[in-house]
């Protein structure tokens, strides 16, 4: 069993290898119907033959115009496919270049976090010291201030 193509028909090989011819026509729903007659019987009037063989003509002319027509949306539809998947792969892109940026906002981050608490750092032993060197001085001023008055009151006494 198996179908044949032949002279715009299609026919159908059976086990005896009999022929039998499927005429194909269009419907307004766009589906195909087929009707078999068997060929073997010869046909009394022309007309008839003539008439069928219109019939065939027109079936395939539209079933090529309905291929044609199918062929060109297929190829747009891939196209429509081949766009879908570069702007996959555009937006996949966008999305790593985002995870790059914000891995690299959040490294930044932390590194000014860790500048800032170094600095912190520093202006409080700054002003620990300064505390220190201050009261140090203070101190040293004061050994100072007395050890001078001490002395001038010495020298400046009366005897």
């Amino acid at each position: 069993m198996g179908y044949i193509r032949t002279n715009s028909s299609w026919a159908l090989k059976n086990d005896l290898d009999d022929v039998v011819v499927k005429s194909v026509k269009s419907k307004p729903s766009s589906s195909i119907a087929v009707s078999s007659a068997k060929l073997n019987v010869p046909l009394e009037k022309p007309s008839e033959v003539d008439a069928k063989l219109d019939a065939l003509t027109i079936s395939v002319t539209l079933v090529s115009d309905l291929v044609f027509s199918v062929t060109a949306m297929e190829e747009k539809v891939d196209s429509l496919k081949d766009l879908l998947l570069a702007s996959h792969f555009k937006i996949d892109d966008v999305k790593d270049i985002t995870k790059e940026t914000s891995v690299d906002v959040a490294n930044i981050r932390l590194r000014i976090d860790n500048i800032v608490k170094e600095a912190i750092k520093i202006a409080t032993n700054v002003q620990a010291g300064s505390k220190g060197i201050a009261t140090s001085l203070t101190s040293r001023f004061e050994e100072m201030s007395t050890a001078i008055v001490n002395t001038l009151t010495y020298f400046m006494r009366p005897r």
